[in-house]
């Protein structure tokens, strides 16, 4: 997705409508998964999902489009509040080099 970047911003409201932007161009008969991983703290943007702006009727979006999401936050002080609205099941970790620590439940969550 040329349209993220890495650069010490949050904006879980915008990635999680461009995810949901490219799952549009998925053949329907495909199930649709979106897995956000976020600190959990916007700071920019349009916010988070769950926090009173007008992404909150991202719930809407997502289950018509029959979109799981699945959230992993990363960091002893995330903010699992920040997208617990929109999510199937969430993650946590408290740093990038523990993300081993997931990733074969959040697959198997995926796969089940």
């Amino acid at each position: 997705m040329s349209e993220s970047q890495i650069g010490g911003s949050t904006d879980i409201g915008s990635g999680v409508v461009l995810g949901l932007s490219v799952l549009d161009t998925a053949p329907t008969n495909t199930e649709r998964v979106l897995v956000v991983l976020t600190d959990g703290k916007s700071n920019r943007g349009l916010g988070d999902p769950c926090q009173g702006h007008p992404l909150t009727a991202i719930p809407e979006v997502v289950v018509p489009a029959d979109v799981s999401v699945f959230t992993v936050n990363v960091g002893a002080d995330a903010k699992p509040e920040a997208t617990d609205c929109i999510a199937k099941q969430q993650f946590s970790v408290d740093n990038f080099d523990q993300l081993n620590l997931v990733i074969e439940d959040l697959v198997l969550s995926i796969c089940a």
